[in-house]
């Protein structure tokens, strides 16, 4: 009876040791150990079981203060997209330019003044003024019932006519280059001159034959004598060798020559070649369309292409003579004529109303220095305007003449004449 019932207790823990565990029963995974190694501050004995000798530290732990160690389990470092980006791609400055050192000073990019824009030119109008053909007309009339000096003494009729048309080409490039800041009686007087005096008359070959100090001493009647000398005896020379004796036939030609400019070139190719290839703009061209309210311009080159936008093409070489001899005559730079003008009765817009001769005629000084022997506008009362006066005397330093003087100089650069310096040397450069 006892062996029976050891036999089935056997088999029972047999059985139980075969079957499988409880569903619920799940083996877990054993969880990693940390192990912590902790010195206390009050003994030198260790927490942890005592390390080996091969993990037995080689200095000693009282030249080091306590430290508490603890290994932890590794946590991923996670860096943004943008982070990386800026990472792996350096940017465009730092790979044109080395890294700053401690000396250099950093850019200010945000101090720096915006860019310059420049400005477009407006479009060219091509609708015209109104009454402009009324205003030519009457003005054509007028010029015809009185000459102007243009008419015998311009540059269309200072060539010889019995020379060659070779020379005559010349001699009209000559003229044109000596009327700058000149007046043409002046002008006339000095061609005369240098067909007169110059060995062969006035030719290419005299001219590069003659002294500049002769040269010079020929023309010094004109105004800037001594850089035209220098501007002909130069155009002189690129003729003979660029040009084969002959002057250029072309704007772009003309305007490449020392002291020729677009004023000079147009007006060269309608009286030397017969070709009219645009207007010539000169000081009464320029000043007299704007005070017509044709054109709206401060430079003769501005005035020129709104003046040939809408004025037919069969008045370009017309409207020089017709303006300049009514500049010369009537609308005059200084002490316009405007009661003897047609236009002055609501088509001339700056116009003077009433008697305004009698007006102006005490303002009027002349001065000695000015090149065209006109008038200066300068203040009446300026006799009397004396600064640093002292009991009614003035002191020499100061004076009312010397202050006079000044006005004067001021009033000159200030006057239109100014403008044809532009014009002639703006080939020059």
């Amino acid at each position: 009876m006892a062996s029976r019932t050891s036999t089935k207790f056997g088999a029972a823990i047999t059985r139980a040791a075969r079957a499988p565990a409880h569903p619920s029963a799940t083996p877990s995974k054993p969880k990693p150990t940390v192990i912590k190694q902790e010195l206390s501050p009050s003994s030198s004995e260790l927490s942890s079981p005592p390390p080996t000798d091969d993990e037995k530290p080689k200095y000693s732990s009282k030249h080091f203060p306590p430290v508490k160690i603890e290994a932890l389990p590794e946590i991923p470092f996670s860096e943004s997209k943008k982070r990386r980006q800026i990472k792996q791609e350096p940017s465009d400055d730092d790979a044109s330019e080395p890294p700053p050192t401690m000396g250099d000073i950093p850019k200010l990019k945000k101090h720096l003044p915006p860019p310059k824009i420049k400005k477009q030119k407006k479009e060219l109008s091509t609708t015209p003024p109104q009454n402009w053909e009324e205003m030519y007309n009457l003005t054509k009339k007028m010029r015809l019932a009185r000459p102007a000096p243009v008419d015998t003494m311009g540059c269309d009729v200072a060539a010889d006519k019995t020379l060659s048309p070779l020379v005559q080409r010349f001699q009209t490039l000559v003229s044109l280059m000596l009327s700058s800041q000149t007046k043409d009686t002046v002008n006339a007087a000095t061609m005369a001159k240098l067909r007169g005096q110059l060995p062969g008359g006035l030719t290419l070959e005299s001219i590069l034959a003659v002294e500049p100090a002769e040269l010079n001493t020929l023309i010094a009647a004109v105004g800037f004598h001594r850089r035209k000398t220098e501007y002909i005896k130069n155009a002189a020379v690129i003729l003979r060798d660029q040009w084969g004796g002959d002057i250029p036939d072309s704007i772009e030609g003309l305007i490449s020559l020392p002291g020729v400019g677009p004023k000079m070139a147009h007006l060269c190719m309608s009286a030397a070649w017969d070709r009219t290839m645009g207007i010539g703009v000169d000081v009464h061209v320029h000043r007299i369309a704007n005070l017509w309210g044709w054109v709206e311009s401060t430079t003769p080159e501005r005035t020129r292409e709104q003046l040939e936008a809408w004025l037919p093409r069969d008045k370009w070489r017309e409207i020089n003579w017709l303006l300049v001899g009514f500049g010369q005559t009537t609308c005059l730079p200084r002490g316009r004529k405007c009661g003897e003008c047609l236009l002055s009765k609501g088509l001339c817009r700056a116009a003077f109303k009433g008697d305004t001769a009698a007006k102006r005629k005490n303002v009027k000084v002349e001065s000695e220095d000015e090149e065209d022997g006109e008038g200066v506008k300068a203040d009446p009362d300026a006799d009397f305007k004396g600064e640093g006066n002292v009991d009614g005397r003035v002191s020499p330093a100061k004076s009312p003449r010397k202050r006079l003087r000044r006005r004067l100089v001021k009033v000159q650069v200030k006057t239109e004449d100014a403008w044809m310096s532009d014009i002639e040397d703006a080939g020059s450069d």
